[in-house]
């Protein structure tokens, strides 16, 4: 069974220029005024994920739900600003959109971040607020002047054009450029064991988890997560997927070890993110980023 291509239209990643590979994950486009969209395909999967993540909503509006609610029918939702500022996520999310959207969203690297005057991304772990509130000038001002354009792709380009710079004055001596958070996180750990004036492994703990918000054993479970993602993805016309094999190869325990490390990343088993990844549109993000 082929996933359904059309499921992605008014989707588009990203990438940031080399000079920013460090700083930036990606970007996503996700831009629907030109669909006609059921209510239910209204809606947005997110995974747990490592990133702070800007999102400019140009048009358009959507509201946030803790973990999966919606998904078991409890509403407790949130509306976004037009300007949002998510710390890192530990568990999935979903948003549904009110109506037609156009929206940019930026993925940075928590270091990054902070090497150019961000927050520390404990304080917003599983945290999504206003822009202003977690951003300080001249941050803030420049995604805000970005929104003024009206336009993803362009407010994208403007966004590297002021962020390049300031990365380049604020960036560590040694940086890595890489799309794998298996190799973010053993770039961070070393960093962590070689800076400083304390270089004690408790030391070498707070700084990791100082730069990253989180632990090295919680990115490891979501390295674990990614690799296992990228391999369904790679193999997401396969009928009959050899589960216990993919769980070896990735670096689990065992095949259960898999399934409840999945769940606690998307929400879904194995074969059901798959089903649903192949067949509906609310996992739109998840197609773009089996891309990177």
């Amino acid at each position: 069974m082929k996933q359904d291509t059309s499921l992605n239209e008014g989707c588009v990643l990203l990438l940031p220029r080399p000079s920013l590979a460090g700083c930036i994950f990606c970007a996503t486009v996700y831009d629907t005024r030109h669909l006609t969209l059921r209510a239910d395909e209204r809606a947005n999967y997110f995974p747990a994920n490592p990133y702070c993540g800007i999102n400019l909503f140009f048009e358009g509006r959507s509201l946030l739900f803790d973990g999966l609610e919606m998904e078991h029918g409890r509403a407790a939702p949130t509306p976004l600003p037009p300007a949002v500022f998510s710390g890192p996520q530990g568990q999935p999310r979903v948003s549904l959109d009110l109506g037609p959207v156009h929206v940019l969203w930026i993925g940075l690297y928590p270091d990054a971040l902070q090497a150019m005057g961000g927050p520390q991304p404990a304080a917003y772990f599983d945290k999504s607020v206003d822009l202003a509130a977690a951003l300080a000038p001249p941050l803030e001002g420049l995604f805000i002047d970005a929104l003024k354009l009206g336009s993803a792709a362009a407010a994208f380009e403007q966004i590297q054009n002021a962020l390049d710079p300031m990365w380049q004055a604020g960036r560590p001596q040694a940086t890595l450029a890489s799309r794998r958070i298996t190799d973010w996180t053993r770039h961070l750990a070393m960093r962590a064991a070689t800076t400083g004036a304390g270089r004690s492994i408790r030391q070498a703990e707070r700084r990791f988890k100082t730069w990253s918000g989180q632990t090295q054993r919680e990115l490891a479970t979501l390295a674990r997560s990614e690799e296992i993602f990228r391999q369904m993805m790679t193999r997401i016309g396969i009928e009959h997927e050899d589960w216990a094999r993919l769980a070896y190869d990735a670096g689990y325990s065992d095949q259960s070890h898999l399934v409840r490390q999945t769940k606690q990343a998307t929400g879904f088993s194995p074969a059901d993110l798959r089903r649903r990844i192949r067949t509906e549109r609310p996992f739109w993000v998840y197609r773009l980023m089996g891309d990177l």
